[in-house]
């Protein structure tokens, strides 16, 4: 929820999620991974309906184990800078109520998950 509204850099997305890889697994089991793949992107997934997204992750789980899939998935999503968030909390402090906070985004999410989604 409110992930579009984080600004991605070059230290996180697919950029923290290679350098969580190539730690546990190694830089030659990241080429593997990614060979021939249409690595997914911030700004173009939605317009593929994250194809290259299912495609990368369905590579991935193949080839590694569940419990290095889970600590590395695990560790990417925490890469997020409290400063990412801020807008958050300045919103939920002009709302002042969370479940208004929450649902007005799990609604605005809820339809761009819809329009990404239409085939």
């Amino acid at each position: 929820m409110g992930d579009t509204k984080i600004n991605y850099d070059e230290k996180f997305g697919l950029n923290n999620f290679r350098c969580e890889v190539c730690a546990a697994l190694g830089d030659e089991f990241w080429e593997t991974l990614t060979d021939g793949l249409t690595l997914p992107d911030i700004e173009t997934e939605s317009k593929c309906q994250c194809r290259n997204m299912y495609a990368f992750m369905s590579r991935f789980e193949e080839m590694a184990d569940k419990e290095t899939i889970r600590s590395i998935l695990c560790k990417v999503r925490h890469g997020l800078h409290p400063s990412q968030s801020s807008w958050a909390r300045e919103e939920f402090l002009q709302i002042g109520d969370l479940d208004a906070f929450l649902k007005k985004h799990h609604d605005a999410e809820l339809k761009k998950f819809i329009k990404m989604n239409k085939v």
